[in-house]
């Protein structure tokens, strides 16, 4: 882990929550803390061209009126399983004679390809129309054959286009998920604004999964999705919460992002996707426990592929290199987990590849002001295939090409990438005296909820903090609760992993903090408490330190 600076955006804040909004970027105060129903946004907010989505309508009712084979392609992650939930959901309860298809990971690869729509071919021999969610946008390949093959297609996508799609119609937004894509085509289907609102439960989950930026239309999908979740009858939803041992309506960003969206996400990873669609369409409780029972343990064994696939990633890591190049025969199930980890213990980009005979599949992550789709773009021309985000993609190269590329690109990246993206910062809001951290104040942060990228949990600073006592937690006592006071005011705070601190508190240090505000509940009472992100001894003749930048004794430990 690479140590981090502190980077304090406000030193001496006159009013806390502006200070905030105003860290992210937020000038609308009144729309951000009352978020816009997605039911009253227009095209033109959601980036979507109305006409394209109008004409999309007109061909579902089409199909439908002619008794047309409609099969709804869709992808492998959140996203993709939610979109295709709520699109075949949608079109199933129109009366539509419409089938889902998820494409096998390993067999088929990523996104609409010549292999899914053979498949699609010998399963619906009468297929007249494919309508793509969550992928598409770079399947020109596929496209075209099935065009030949006198199937109409209908691409939704939101990842970044390459090239012109030759979709038939083709309904496309880089603000929104795919899954919120989807919902803007089912609202205009359904024209029922009740059903429209209890669908949002679906794209709320696909939209904090795939890492959607929580600010604009996509802070109102996640916030009014959640309140969907918290009323939702869905069988899916209610069960994975029940085998989770999570309570409905306690449901948030972290239990999406680090309980919910993984258990779905293992299906893709280690098995057939198309259970999730199973699980999220199905009315029946007994069905959606035993599929949720099933992809508990999914995800249980995926953990365990992956710490096998990382360990043997961390023994390739260059030092010197600005990314990670990680080659072996690994489950290309897990490559991205391992990818993003890798980032998170360098802070370098790292690129995944899992080695086959013939074709080798890759997935890709980055880190902020390095767009890795873009850069591997740059070598398009050597791939079967690439797409993706700014901070994520995928590829599939052959392997036989591997080597060049390696080489080609480690130049790039070493000729591309600034040394300063490398200088691990941790972003704290404001500085601020123990005697602000209240519980109105408290209750302000939570207005801004939920957090997530592009609105993260709102991290503070104090400075010449007192430990007046410390006692270990857990069955390992790997945490900390330590008593913490400065001037008068006192605070039980948390720290997790502290074994993995390069210093440990003691009783009557000084340390200076960055932390989080949290509430603890104990029969029936609330009481404030910090959880630690960071912290180092105060040295009283470092002053000028912190009014600039303060370097921390080591990478914060995640609370995942």
């Amino acid at each position: 882990m690479l140590p981090k600076k502190w980077e304090i955006k406000d030193k001496n804040p006159t009013d806390i929550l502006e200070s905030l909004l105003k860290n992210r970027g937020i000038e609308d105060r009144e729309s951000f803390l009352d978020p816009k129903n997605p039911l009253n946004f227009t095209f033109d907010e959601l980036g979507v061209s109305e006409e394209n989505l109008q004409n999309a309508v007109e061909k579902i009712i089409l199909a439908k009126d002619k008794g047309e084979t409609v099969v709804i392609y869709g992808d492998y992650d959140v996203d993709g399983t939610c979109a295709t939930s709520l699109l075949w959901t949608t079109l199933h309860d129109k009366g539509l004679k419409v089938f889902p298809f998820i494409p096998d990971r390993f067999s088929d690869g990523y996104g609409m390809t010549i292999s899914g729509l053979n498949k699609i071919c010998e399963r619906y021999s009468d297929v007249k129309v494919i309508v793509t969610v969550d992928n598409g946008i770079v399947a020109h390949e596929a496209i075209k054959e099935a065009q030949t093959r006198g199937i109409f297609v209908i691409v939704t996508d939101h990842h970044e286009i390459s090239q012109k799609n030759e979709a038939d119609i083709l309904v496309h937004s880089t603000k929104i998920c795919g899954t919120a894509i989807a919902w803007c085509l089912c609202r205009e289907i359904l024209k029922d604004s009740k059903k429209s609102q209890q669908n949002l439960d679906l794209v709320g989950i696909a939209t904090i999964a795939d890492q959607m930026k929580l600010v604009g239309v996509n802070r109102s999908f996640a916030y009014h999705g959640i309140a969907a979740i918290h009323d939702s009858s869905r069988a899916g939803i209610r069960a994975l919460c029940e085998t989770a041992e999570i309570v409905l309506t306690a449901v948030g960003t972290y239990e999406i992002g680090y309980i919910i969206g993984p258990r779905i996400n293992a299906a893709g990873r280690l098995g057939d996707a198309l259970t999730v669609v199973r699980l999220l369409c199905t009315g029946k409780m007994g069905l959606a426990r035993d599929i949720a029972a099933e992809l508990s343990d999914l995800n249980l064994k995926r953990q365990d592929i992956t710490k096998t696939v990382l360990d043997a990633a961390r023994e390739q890591t260059n030092g010197k290199s600005k990314i990670l190049l990680v080659v072996g025969d690994f489950h290309e199930g897990v490559i991205g987990l391992a990818a993003g980890k890798l980032v998170e213990e360098t802070g370098r980009p790292a690129i995944v590849f899992s080695k086959g005979e013939k074709h080798t599949k890759a997935s890709a992550r980055s880190i902020l002001g390095f767009n890795v789709t873009k850069a591997l773009r740059e070598f398009e021309k050597m791939f079967v295939n690439v797409g993706g985000h700014e901070m994520a993609a995928g590829l599939t190269i052959e392997t036989a090409k591997l080597p060049e590329f390696l080489e080609k690109f480690e130049m790039y990246v070493q000729e591309n990438l600034s040394d300063d993206l490398f200088l691990k910062k941790l972003i704290v809001d404001c500085e601020v005296p123990f005697s602000d951290v209240t519980k109105e104040l408290f209750v302000q942060l939570n207005k801004m909820e939920p957090f997530g990228n592009g609105n993260p949990k709102p991290i503070f600073a104090t400075f010449d903090t007192t430990v007046r006592s410390l006692k270990p937690l857990g069955k390992t006592g790997d945490h900390l609760k330590l008593n913490i006071r400065k001037d008068s005011v006192t605070f039980e705070a948390l720290l997790f992993r502290a074994k993995q601190w390069s210093i440990s508190p003691k009783v009557g240090s000084n340390l200076d903090l960055v932390y989080s505000i949290d509430e603890n509940t104990w029969n029936g009472n609330s009481t404030l408490q910090l959880l630690i992100k960071d912290f180092h001894e105060h040295v009283e003749n470092k002053q000028s330190d912190r009014k600039k930048v303060s370097k921390s004794s080591r990478s914060a430990p995640q609370k995942n």
